[in-house]
């Protein structure tokens, strides 16, 4: 977080200058992240392996309308679609490419 919080604000000229974006110098902090997790993995492995425990706080089972509302959320995503797409390219004329 801080290599973040150095390179968007107190240097952000030089990251639009280095990386060209500030996507890749996301990227490129995801990277370092990985590679710090794995050295880290490396010389300092835990003494015990992690295991998750059920505390049980939470109500694990499956819901049963899961199926009918995913059904019901894609249908309503394909409506959206259809209703912003412009459907006027799938004419004759789409189909005419034009010669070099």
């Amino acid at each position: 977080m801080a290599v973040i919080a150095v390179g968007l604000f107190v240097f952000p000229g030089w990251v639009k200058a280095v990386f060209g974006g500030q996507w890749h110098f996301f990227g490129v902090v995801f990277l370092l992240l990985i590679g710090l997790m794995m050295l880290v993995a490396r010389f300092r492995p835990r003494s015990t392996p992690w295991v998750h425990e059920d505390s049980g706080e939470v109500n694990l089972k499956p819901w049963k309308y899961v199926i009918p509302c995913g059904i019901a959320l894609l249908l309503v995503v394909i409506c959206i679609y259809a209703f912003f797409a412009d459907f006027s390219v799938l004419g004759e004329a789409a189909a005419v490419v034009p010669e070099d």
